[in-house]
């Protein structure tokens, strides 16, 4: 097996007429994705994609989409999922940042398009899956391919206000998978009720995890997990049996008491990241589905998916927070001190590092910030060895699971999304009426704010008689909220803004954070 193009030959090869893929609309068969991608893949080449050249894909999820990506794969090129929901500044900063000579996507993202300025070509996935098919380029293109080739690129947060375009390669993803599918206990027969979007790098354990063993791959839209009762009729009705979630998925439904109105019996495991897991909401889960398994999974998109797992043990201890466990077979998980000294005490704190085939090739066109975080292993002195720093910390606990303990820096998670304070922070700092902005994340309520020091040239109207001032003019503040949603993505855009006469700063003239979060809890 070397690249991933090989799970949906032997699985159309070997169930032509199961399931592949379903959306509320339609269905497609294996035979079906397999026919829809090659004609999709054969149009991209008579358009003129290049090998290992980046294709943006700006579609919802459906059926159809997801024979797009597939198509691009094949076309020895990488696909680059685009979020429809994000807005037109940042769709244009990462398209931008990718230089990319055209985009797939449909009407609606024609539009939206239109309003980032982009002027390359908009191909439709209506239009090319319609196209006829041309065998012999594929032949001619597949001779070409390797499994180091780029197969995605997904963007996260960046600090310096910079999207960061994490590249994985085929073999990152096939390594994966043939340690990810059983241990997660994926088979023909799996049903997958897949939650996460395209950029999210959940959807790769969902679409190459089904596409590996034959399996059913359900979507569930977005808007579904804002309304409990439809998102839980399309579960149950689908017999979806296997969930891979972010934990703030898992927490709406638990949140708003969705299992008062039907129980989904039929689900055999839950597994889920992005997160630390509030442990009264998993209790909910695992008090209504006594039989199901549930699996705690961590890793940073930089490793392909996950890197460390943890069985959740019957009955659930409530006195202390979940681990992230032990390491996947073939990546290598360690604890790195401030000196680059390997760790291996219980309770000393370190830098969580990965090594193996999981890392992902770096960062699209950005060398310095790889070489920032993809380094030569500090504990091998026979042969050069990459690891990726991680910028998480851990502790290993006396069983021997690694336990998280927080940040190395000042990226946070929120709703199951990876978030630098820094991009925040420089779209604040481009606000007419900010002269200086830093952010803090409040862990125990979930809460992103933002501190904000009033540009003297702009007439805010904000009377600064105190150090931290919670009531600030409404105003002015709702007219720097929407101006933030217009450029980050709603995940991004903090939940209140403080205004201060100044922002505290430390003893190197760096902004201190952890100063900012006691006069915040002392307000």
């Amino acid at each position: 097996m070397r690249l991933v193009l090989s799970y949906l030959e032997q699985a159309a090869a070997r169930y032509p007429d199961h399931p592949a893929v379903v959306d509320p609309e339609q269905s497609f068969s294996y035979r079906q994705l397999a026919d829809a991608q090659a004609h999709l893949a054969s149009a991209l080449l008579v358009a003129g994609v290049g090998h290992r050249q980046p294709v943006p894909v700006l579609l919802p999820k459906s059926c159809l989409s997801v024979a797009v990506l597939l198509s691009v794969a094949r076309t020895g090129a990488f696909y680059v999922p685009l979020n429809p929901d994000q807005p037109p500044a940042r769709l244009g900063r990462l398209l931008q940042r990718l230089d990319a000579s055209l985009v797939i996507s449909d009407a609606e993202g024609r539009r939206r398009l239109s309003e980032t300025g982009f002027a390359g070509q908009i191909l439709t996935a209506e239009d090319l899956v319609r196209q006829p098919l041309q065998l012999d380029l594929l032949e001619q293109r597949q001779r070409l391919l390797l499994d180091t080739d780029p197969l995605y690129c997904n963007f996260t947060s960046g600090s310096t206000g910079e999207p960061k375009g994490v590249l994985i390669s085929h073999r990152s993803v096939v390594d994966f998978m043939e340690v990810f599918v059983p241990l997660a206990g994926l088979k023909h027969s799996s049903v997958i009720g897949n939650q996460a979007p395209y950029d999210f790098d959940v959807f790769v354990k969902d679409l190459y995890g089904s596409l590996s063993c034959g399996a059913t791959l359900v979507l569930i839209p977005m808007s579904y997990f804002t309304q409990p009762v439809r998102l839980l009729d399309y579960i149950c009705d689908h017999q979806v049996d296997t969930l891979i979630w972010a934990v703030s998925a898992l927490c709406l439904i638990s949140q708003l008491k969705g299992f008062r109105y039907r129980v989904p019996r039929q689900l055999r495991q839950v597994l889920f990241s992005g997160e630390p897991m509030p442990l009264k909401q998993l209790k909910i889960w695992m008090d209504q589905l006594p039989e199901t398994r549930f699996v705690n999974l961590y890793g940073p998109t930089e490793i392909t998916c996950n890197c460390t797992y943890y069985e959740v043990p019957v009955p659930l201890d409530l006195s202390s927070p979940l681990p992230i466990g032990r390491p996947f077979p073939n990546e290598a998980v360690f604890l790195l001190d401030d000196c680059d000294q390997l760790i291996t005490a219980p309770e000393q704190e370190g830098q969580i590092c990965v090594a193996g085939t999981c890392l992902a090739s770096g960062y699209y066109r950005d060398p310095v910030r790889t070489a920032e975080c993809f380094t030569l292993n500090p504990l091998n002195h026979i042969f050069p060895e990459r690891i990726y720093r991680t910028g998480d910390m851990a502790c290993y606990r006396p069983d021997g699971n690694l336990m998280f303990t927080g940040r190395r820096d000042g990226q946070i998670k929120l709703m199951g999304h990876r978030i630098e304070l820094g991009e925040v922070e420089a779209a604040l700092d481009l606000q007419p009426a900010v002269a200086r902005a830093c952010c803090i994340f409040d862990q125990r309520r979930q809460r992103l704010l933002a501190f904000a020091v009033p540009d003297p040239q702009a007439e805010t109207g904000l009377p600064l008689d105190q150090p931290l001032r919670a009531q600030a003019s409404s105003r002015t503040e709702q007219q720097l909220l929407e101006a933030l949603r217009a450029q980050l993505p709603h995940y991004m855009v903090p939940q209140r803004i403080y205004w201060c006469r100044t922002l505290p700063l430390n003893a190197h003239g760096k902004l201190d954070r952890a100063s900012l979060s006691k006069q915040y809890e002392e307000a």
